[in-house]
C-alpha cells in the first residue's frame, strides 16, 4: 500500500463517521494525529492497522498500543536494505532494473545513487544516506564481481 493509500485509508474511515466525538477511536487521540501531512509512514502503518483491527474485530486499543504497533513497525522496517517502498512482492526494484536494464546499467545507477547519498547526507537523513550510499557501492561491487567472474564463494 503506498503512502497516499494508507492515508486514503484512514480518511475514509473518518468520513464514514458521524463526528470526531462519536467515533470509537477517538478516544486515543486518532484525530489528533493522523491528518498530519508529513506523519511517518511507520504512524500511517499502525493507524491503519488500528483501523483494519476495529473493522474485522470492533477492538479498539489502547493509546499505548498504537505507539507500541508503531515502534514495532520501526524496528522491523529496514530502509536501507531493503524499504518497503521498492519491494513488490517477492522482487526488489533493483533485481528487476538488472534483468531489464542490463548489469552494466544497474552498476552505473548504483555508483550515481552512492553519489547523490553521499552529496545530500547533510542536508536530509544524515547516517542513513552514507549506509544508503555504503549499499549502493556494495551493491556494485557485487555486480562487479559476478561480471568479471570474481564472486566469491
Amino acid at each position: 500500500m503506498t503512502i497516499e493509500q494508507k492515508r486514503q485509508t484512514i480518511a475514509n474511515f473518518c468520513n464514514a463517521q458521524v463526528s470526531c466525538e462519536t467515533c470509537p477511536i477517538n478516544k486515543i487521540e486518532f484525530c489528533d494525529n493522523h491528518t498530519e501531512e508529513n506523519a511517518p509512514e511507520e504512524i500511517l502503518d499502525a493507524w491503519c492497522q488500528v483501523i483494519m483491527d476495529y473493522e474485522m474485530e470492533g477492538a479498539i486499543p489502547e493509546a499505548n498500543e498504537v505507539e507500541q504497533t508503531a515502534s514495532k513497525i520501526i524496528d522491523n522496517h529496514d530502509n536501507v536494505n531493503h524499504p518497503s517502498h521498492y519491494e513488490s512482492g517477492s522482487v526488489e526494484c533493483i533485481e528487476a532494473m538488472i534483468e531489464t536494464q542490463g548489469v552494466e546499467a544497474v552498476k552505473s545507477f548504483c555508483v550515481c545513487n552512492a553519489f547523490k547519498y553521499l552529496w545530500r547526507h547533510n542536508n536530509k537523513n544524515a547516517l542513513e544516506d552514507i549506509k544508503k550510499a555504503r549499499w549502493y557501492l556494495n551493491k556494485f561491487i557485487e555486480l562487479e564481481e559476478k561480471t568479471n567472474g570474481l564472486e566469491r564463494v
